[in-house]
C-alpha cells in the first residue's frame, strides 16, 4: 500500500502522522497489517487501534493490530490462516564467514514447541554438564564422569542441539553400552534428545471454546490466534481458570502477605503480561522475573503490584535510575533517568461474549 492508497484507505492514520501523533515506523506497521484487508474492515480496525497507537511501541501496536484483524472478520482470518499453512517451508540462506541460515516457516504453535524443545534440551545440557559434541566418557566400572562443564551460550547450545537432533548424531554419542547385555542404553544423567516436555499457553474465552463466538485467543509468546486454532489446541490440554474483568479484560487481583508470589499468582501475572513489561521488550513472561513495582514490603505481593520483567530490565529498574508507576488498568509508566516517559499495557485477554445473555437457554 503506497502513500496515495494509504490516504484513501487509512486517512485517519495519515492525519495522525501529519500531526506528529504517529511515527513513520508505526504507519508502516498499520499498512503491513491492514493492507490485505478490504476497505470496510481496514477502516474498522484502524478506528479501534489508533487511539492507543500514540502511546504504544511499533511492536505493541503490531500485537494490537493482529488481534483486531482477527476479531473484525473471524471467517476471513481463518481462510487466510488455512492459506498460510500451505505456505510452510524450510529454506537455506548462505551467510558470510562460512555460515548459513536455516529458516522454517511453521504454524505458530508448532514453531513455539520446536523452539521450546531446543531450549529445554539446551538447558538440560548445562544442568547435567553435558558436552554434546564429545562422546560420553565412562571409567572401567561403567560410571559416567558427568561430562565437561559447558561454556557455550544458550544460543550456541540451541544451534548445536538443532544440528544434533536433525542429524541424529547424539543418539550414538550419548549412549552408554551396558556390559551385561551388550545393548546401548541411555547414559545416566544424560538428556533424552527431543523428549523434554514442551507446552504452549493459550488464553481463550470459555464462550469461544463452547463455539458461541469466534473471538481471537492469545497464544503466549506469539500473540493473537483464531478461535478455530485455539479450540484445536484446547482439545488436548490442561485448563486453568483465569478471572478477568468483563468490560476491560483486565486480570482481577489476588494478594498475599509474603514476598514470593504463590504459583497460582505467578501464573496469573505471567498470563496477564505475556512479555516483559519494559517498553519494546518481547521476552516471554515465562522467562521473566516477577518484580514488585512498589518494592516489598511497602508494596504488597499482589497481582496489581507485580510485573514481568526480564533480568536485564529488572536490573535497569532496580539499579539504572528508571522508575515505574502502575495504573489501575494494568498500564505501567516507565520514566527514564532523562525524565522521558513510556507507557506499556498488558495485552487484551479474551473475555466471554455478552451476546450469550440473549442466546443462552434459561430454565423455565
Amino acid at each position: 500500500m503506497d502513500l496515495a492508497l494509504c490516504a484513501q484507505r487509512l486517512p485517519a492514520s495519515l492525519a495522525a502522522l501529519a500531526a506528529g501523533r504517529l511515527t513513520l515506523a508505526k504507519l508502516r506497521v498499520l499498512i503491513d497489517h491492514l493492507g490485505p484487508l478490504d476497505e470496510a474492515p481496514a477502516a474498522e480496525v484502524e478506528s479501534a487501534v489508533l487511539p492507543r497507537a500514540e502511546s504504544q511501541t511499533p511492536g505493541g501496536l503490531g500485537v494490537s493490530l493482529a488481534r483486531a484483524v482477527l476479531a473484525v472478520d473471524p471467517a476471513a482470518a481463518e481462510r487466510r490462516g488455512e492459506a498460510a499453512v500451505r505456505e510452510r517451508t524450510v529454506t537455506l540462506s548462505p551467510e558470510r564467514d562460512g555460515m548459513a541460515g536455516i529458516y522454517a516457516l511453521l504454524p505458530a504453535e508448532e514453531a513455539l514447541r520446536v523452539y521450546q524443545a531446543l531450549t529445554n534440551t539446551a538447558n538440560a545440557l548445562v544442568r547435567d554438564h553435558v558436552t554434546p559434541d564429545a562422546p560420553a566418557a565412562a571409567d572401567d566400572a561403567g560410571h559416567d564422569d558427568g561430562g565437561e562443564v559447558d561454556g557455550r551460550t544458550l544460543d550456541q547450545r540451541r544451534a548445536d542441539v538443532l544440528v544434533d537432533l536433525v542429524l541424529d548424531a547424539p543418539m550414538a554419542q550419548h549412549r552408554a553400552r551396558t556390559r551385561c547385555s551388550g545393548h546401548d542404553t541411555p547414559a545416566p544423567g544424560r538428556p533424552r534428545w527431543g523428549s523434554a516436555p514442551t507446552t504452549v499457553h493459550v488464553t481463550v474465552a470459555w464462550t469461544t471454546l463452547a463455539g458461541l463466538d469466534r473471538q481471537p485467543a492469545h497464544l503466549a509468546g506469539y500473540g493473537a490466534i483464531t478461535a478455530e486454532t485455539a479450540r484445536d489446541l484446547a482439545a488436548d490440554a490442561t485448563w486453568r481458570r483465569i478471572l478477568t474483568d468483563p468490560k476491560s479484560g483486565t486480570v482481577l487481583d489476588v494478594g498475599t502477605t509474603t514476598y514470593a508470589p504463590p504459583a497460582a499468582m505467578a501464573r496469573h501475572v505471567r498470563t496477564r503480561d505475556g512479555t516483559c513489561r519494559f517498553p519494546g521488550c518481547r521476552q516471554p513472561a515465562r522467562r521473566c522475573d516477577l518484580d514488585h513495582v512498589d518494592p516489598f514490603p511497602t508494596g504488597p505481593t499482589a497481582v496489581g503490584n507485580l510485573a514481568a520483567q526480564c533480568r536485564t530490565h529488572h536490573r535497569i529498574k532496580t539499579f539504572g535510575g528508571w522508575t515505574v508507576s502502575p495504573r489501575p488498568d494494568g498500564t505501567l509508566t516507565w520514566t527514564s533517568p532523562t525524565r522521558h516517559s513510556h507507557d506499556t499495557a498488558p495485552p487484551e485477554l479474551p473475555t466471554p461474549s455478552f451476546a450469550i445473555d440473549r442466546a443462552w437457554p434459561r430454565a423455565a
